[in-house]
């Protein structure tokens, strides 16, 4: 599958979106998701609202065990696949919910009263805070709300398959996708830059999240194609003129 090109994604580069925005990767989806760091209560994200309350619940609520927490990502997995129709916006919680339910699962994922503690398994360290502490001053609270967003980031890129556009460059994506020539094709011939992070995934030896690299010596004969096809046109045709050879 190659994703479709849209010319709205540049304008990204000059937009607010501090944290980039994540492209839906449905058949014929252009649409994309922005998130805010805003409190989900008032205005912002649901998908930040989501993960905050999967990462660190202790701000909104928390189940009573393990078992319990495990039941209610499963009952959520279920109701959001069985919807005729999935938002961008739930399709991405959809993508958490399947994620956490991985954590939650493992060994080292460990559940006390008002606390779970997912470092070991995730790798990342929740802030433990409380959103309606009036003792925290406003910078400190965009400070935390700031690094979780980083994270949040990190899990959708590296261990949920979504692509996210970046602001902060300009026609830069960064993905964990192997096959880039393929799936990025038509970004790649307009000049576009691929970042890729390594792909971060559960260790069933170890109950863990780990990176996982492909060997840049290894590449796939149609991925080498597509490459030397890539070079070939840009070599031979003017920017404007590529378009024709899209896929």
């Amino acid at each position: 599958m190659t994703l479709n090109y849209y010319e709205h994604y540049e304008r990204i580069y000059r937009g607010i979106y501090d944290h980039g925005i994540y492209i839906d990767p449905r058949t014929d989806y252009k649409y994309y998701i922005s998130v805010s760091e805003m409190d989900p209560n008032h205005g912002g994200s649901k998908v930040v609202g989501a993960f905050l309350h999967l990462f660190n619940p202790i701000r909104i609520s928390s189940p009573s065990n393990k078992e319990n927490a495990i039941e209610n990502v499963r009952d959520t997995i279920k109701s959001l696949s069985n919807s005729k129709y999935l938002s961008s916006d739930k399709y991405l919680i959809l993508k958490l919910y399947q994620y956490f339910l991985e954590v939650y699962a493992s060994e080292k994922t460990k559940f006390e009263r008002y606390i779970i503690e997912l470092f070991e398994t995730t790798g990342y360290n929740p802030k433990f805070w409380n959103n309606t502490d009036r003792n925290l001053y406003e910078p400190e609270r965009s400070m935390f709300i700031h690094d979780e967003m980083d994270i949040l980031k990190s899990i959708l890129i590296q261990s949920c398959d979504i692509d996210s556009v970046e602001s902060q460059w300009p026609r830069t994506i960064q993905t964990s996708k192997f096959n880039i020539y393929e799936y990025f094709y038509n970004y790649l011939l307009m000049d576009w830059n691929i970042q890729i992070v390594p792909k971060r995934v559960m260790n069933k030896n170890t109950q863990t999240f780990v990176d996982y690299k492909q060997n840049p010596f290894i590449i796939s004969d149609k991925e080498q194609r597509l490459k030397d096809e890539i070079i070939s046109i840009k070599a031979n045709y003017k920017l404007e003129d590529r378009i024709q050879f899209f896929k």
